[in-house]
């Protein structure tokens, strides 16, 4: 459950409207859902089990302001979702990130694929069948900062606050 703690803010009315909207996504699911919504961001988490896989979202979002002694400053918003599913192959590999240098050790027929500064490392035998073009334009379509499969889990981090997160979901489905 989430703890909303009611305010007349604008910004509070923002952060609830977008913890509903993203409630509401999950309705047709049996999950589990703890954390809080503020005026001044919200952090939550939703857990559900579906086709014997678990998931695990993390919706965050702070907010940060600057000491501004002569010159006023802003807040600055940061939003982030985190994505771990739990159950897949646990032989399967698969790190995407951002590293100019890790991207230097990468075979030059992948990196001519992927945008810089991202790399990809992985062991997974299908990767020259076009998952490398597919694993790179989920990057772009969901911004993913980083993202690694390893023992069986996968745990991606987006800078950004996402409005239809079963969308992902469905995307990644389709790589496995």
């Amino acid at each position: 459950m989430i703890n909303f703690e009611k305010n007349d803010s604008p910004f509070y009315k923002m952060n609830e409207m977008y913890c509903e909207q993203i409630l509401h996504k999950f309705n047709e699911f049996d999950v589990e859902v703890n954390g809080y919504c503020n005026s001044f961001g919200y952090n939550f988490a939703i857990d559900f089990t579906s086709n014997n896989l678990h998931y695990t979202f993390s919706f965050q979002k702070s907010q940060t302001t600057e000491n501004g002694v002569i010159i006023p400053m802003d807040a600055h918003d940061y939003s982030t979702t985190t994505l771990i599913i739990s159950g897949l192959n646990k032989t399967d590999k698969l790190v995407i990130g951002k590293s100019l240098w890790k991207r230097y050790l990468m075979p030059k027929e992948d990196c001519s694929n992927i945008p810089s500064p991202f790399f990809i490392k992985t062991n997974l035998k299908n990767a020259n069948d076009g998952l490398i073009k597919k694993v790179v334009d989920i990057i772009n379509t969901y911004k993913i900062k980083y993202g690694e499969l390893k023992n069986g889990n996968l745990k991606l981090k987006l800078n950004q606050a996402i409005t239809d997160p079963l969308s992902l979901i469905t995307v990644l489905d389709k790589l496995w």
